[in-house]
């Protein structure tokens, strides 16, 4: 088994169901779900949105990177739902796949505007931008992020699936 007795981590742009998936993918497999955004609000003790308005997304990173190497340092095994930059900065993705199995969930930047659209205001990327504008933001993000998600070890399309359909073929090649 791949993952045996490490943590799986999650990667994919916003929209891409990282979180949906991860936590049935954790319950199929028995073993916790974390979401890394909730462990930077844990420990800034703050929204994620607050902390990117406030401190900027520089120091947002330091946080996220610092938090994911926490949660690899513990040896627990996990499912790992990552922010969508997670992979893209420092050493992160570099980490994630030496000490874990990583899966990127592709989805096209078309899909995903059409996920994340509705949400908008939740999500600090995309504060503030009507429809079009977050069009265009998801595919800058998806052009620069993408070479950064394809090194990951296990890459699952998520294109006109149901996340219980991605995650049953997740976990068939775990």
């Amino acid at each position: 088994m791949l993952a045996d007795g490490k943590p799986i981590f999650l990667i994919g742009l916003p929209g891409s169901g990282k979180t949906t998936v991860g936590k049935l993918l954790s319950t199929q497999l028995g073993i916790p779900f974390i979401d890394l955004d909730d462990i930077i609000v844990q420990r800034e003790g703050r929204a994620i949105s607050e902390v990117f308005e406030k401190e900027g997304e520089d120091y947002f990173r330091k946080v996220e990177a610092a938090c994911l190497a926490s949660l690899i340092e513990s040896k627990d095994i996990k499912v790992v739902a990552t922010g969508g930059g997670t992979p893209c900065f420092f050493d992160n993705l570099e980490k994630m796949n030496r000490d874990g199995v990583t899966c990127y969930l592709e989805t096209s930047w078309k899909e995903l505007a059409a996920r994340v659209a509705p949400g908008e205001s939740i999500r600090p990327l995309f504060k503030g931008l009507a429809g079009s504008e977050v069009m265009t933001q998801l595919q800058e993000r998806f052009s620069w992020r993408l070479p950064f998600y394809q090194k990951a070890q296990i890459i699952i399309s998520t294109e006109n699936k149901l996340a219980s359909d991605v995650a049953t073929e997740l976990l068939a090649r775990l």
